[in-house]
């Protein structure tokens, strides 16, 4: 592995560390192009597969969002916008569930994946913005 790609996967793994959204591999590539000039989105997802499959960063899928990546890496779950698609964090305890779920099974648990499907808060005060909206509107009429 020549210093380069060092480097290069190095800031991949910096910036998307630094970063609380959950960008896809064409977001990601932006910010890391204003580091790194000369990089190819071609490089940004090669590293970011590699690392995904080494287990330095993660890589979600969802029903509702294209593949996006995290640089956290300790367990959590994800919360998923319907409305938006935006994701999130959230930090919760499932370890009676992964002990319920291997006693009964007697299977061993190798990764736990949490995606919840919700409408954030945003979405929800756009609702009821909408909502009053329509009601002012039906009284005015």
């Amino acid at each position: 592995m020549d210093k380069r790609f060092s480097y290069q996967r190095q800031v991949i793994l910096k910036t998307l560390q630094s970063m609380t959204s959950h960008p896809n591999a064409e977001e990601l590539y932006k910010v890391v192009k204003e580091r790194i000039p000369n990089i190819s989105l071609a490089t940004v997802y090669r590293n970011l597969n590699e690392m995904a499959e080494n287990g330095q960063i993660l890589r979600l899928s969802t029903p509702l969002s294209a593949t996006c990546f995290e640089g956290n890496v300790q367990p959590h779950a994800h919360l998923v916008c319907r409305k938006c698609h935006k994701v999130k964090d959230a930090f919760v305890h499932w370890s009676h569930l992964s002990e319920d779920i291997t006693e009964y099974t007697d299977s061993q648990i190798l990764d736990v994946e949490v995606i919840f499907t919700v409408i954030c808060p945003q979405c929800l005060a756009e609702e009821a913005n909408n909502i009053e909206t329509k009601e002012e509107e039906n009284n005015v009429q």
